[in-house]
């Protein structure tokens, strides 16, 4: 079923009056920002999204795609000396499995005005704009589209294995081509219609698949996302294969006031000599973990000013990696944050930042105690067998939840 937006007001600012125009015009429109780069991918790489096992919920990651030039505003400007007749742009992102794929995702936000697409999931998936008449020196804004990733495939080839296209590590994308039509369209042999015909193709603009389960990335768009690591969210034991996987991070980023941002999780392990020994010595891990949280739009950190209405981060750390029993390490864990620090107002940066500073409880139950970008503990549990929620691998496991206005890096020890 197919949605459009009215047209009535489209372009009204490039648009003018109707006069007669050239039929067609060999490459009449320049674009922005190049030729040949028109598409940039607000997060290169973007994880897979997931499908719900069991109890464990589904994860839905986004790929964010800015069309035209940022700085300018601007996707393509008439330079052809002559005003240009029903000129319409078909965008379509491909990706490289054919059995994967993608859905838009809050088009009636992103796109501009005299738009049209359906809801289907497809791959090649394409939506239309309608511009009308252009005259010379006449431009098309730049805008913003948001896919919702695919979940991975894997093509069998023989007994459960896999050796399809896109299966390899780094080896599957989405690509985009951007055509746009005008004049006499593709009306008309090919002599014709190709006065009235350019294509940007771009391949591989965004890798699907991120490094392991305990790196993940995300674009993020005004709607929010719940992203994490590992199984659902849930540690499992690590293994030569899948290091540190002993360690889980959920994150929930709330609607947005901006248009758009980044989310990236990192999972890692002490690894100076001072925190070793403060790992070693409180006896509570086998190893202890670090979280790298990060949610910015090209490296400026996006920021949550409402105390109620917070980034929440939930760490996990799986029962194998524990030494003492689940009240006494919830009763002698701490943790240290490392970050940006701001002022009363919770925008102006103070200097130095946060520097392993030890988090405190929420004084309010769900709302942060400050914006000045210390996080606080909002909840800590470790799982008995019959509060698993049915996720059995959620036994013996500890959790952390904190609530922050910004976002920054965390040591549990």
């Amino acid at each position: 079923m197919s949605k459009r937006i009215a047209a009535a007001a489209v372009m009204a600012s490039v648009v003018g009056v109707t006069t007669p125009a050239v039929a067609g015009t060999t490459e009449a429109f320049s674009f922005l920002p190049s030729g040949t780069t028109v598409v940039t991918a607000l997060s290169n790489p973007v994880t897979y999204s997931t499908p719900a096992s069991g109890k464990k919920a589904a994860m839905q990651t986004y790929i964010g795609l800015q069309v035209g030039d940022v700085a300018t505003g601007l996707l393509m400007k008439n330079t052809s000396g002559n005003t240009v007749n029903n000129a319409s742009i078909k965008f379509t992102a491909t990706v490289t499995d054919p059995e994967e794929t993608i859905t838009l995702h809050q088009p009636e936000i992103y796109l501009p005005a005299g738009c049209s697409w359906d809801t289907a999931a497809a791959n090649a998936k394409s939506f239309t704009c309608n511009f009308g008449q252009l005259k010379n020196g006449d431009s098309v804004p730049a805008f913003t589209v948001f896919y919702v990733a695919p979940q991975k495939v894997c093509q069998t080839v023989g007994s459960n294995l896999c050796g399809g296209v896109g299966d390899a590590d780094n080896s599957d994308f989405i690509s985009t081509n951007l055509q746009v039509v005008y004049s006499e369209g593709l009306n008309g042999p090919p002599t014709v219609w190709d006065n009235s015909n350019q294509t940007v193709p771009q391949a591989n603009v965004v890798t699907l698949g991120t490094f392991n389960p305990v790196n993940i990335k995300s674009a993020v768009p005004k709607s929010g996302a719940k992203v994490y690591t590992g199984s659902g969210g849930v540690p499992v034991p690590e293994t030569p294969a899948v290091p540190n996987a002993q360690f889980a991070e959920l994150l929930t980023i709330p609607s947005l006031t901006g248009a758009y941002t980044v989310a990236e999780l990192q999972i890692d392990r002490f690894t100076e000599a001072l925190d070793l020994a403060n790992c070693a010595n409180g006896g509570r891990f086998t190893v202890c973990p670090t979280f790298r949280t990060t949610v910015a739009n090209n490296g400026n950190e996006t920021r949550f000013l409402d105390p109620a209405n917070p980034l929440r981060w939930v760490y996990r750390v799986d029962a194998s990696n524990l030494k003492l029993s689940g009240p006494k390490i919830l009763n002698s864990t701490s943790i240290l944050y490392t970050g940006k620090k701001f002022g009363e107002d919770g925008i102006t940066e103070v200097l130095p930042g946060w520097v392993d500073e030890p988090l405190k409880m929420c004084l309010v139950k769900d709302t942060v105690n400050s914006t000045n970008g210390l996080p606080c503990i909002n909840s800590s549990k470790c799982y008995k067998k019959n509060d698993t929620g049915g996720i059995p691998d959620l036994e013996g496991d500890c959790e952390w939840e904190l609530l922050n206005t910004a976002n920054g890096f965390g040591k549990i020890q």
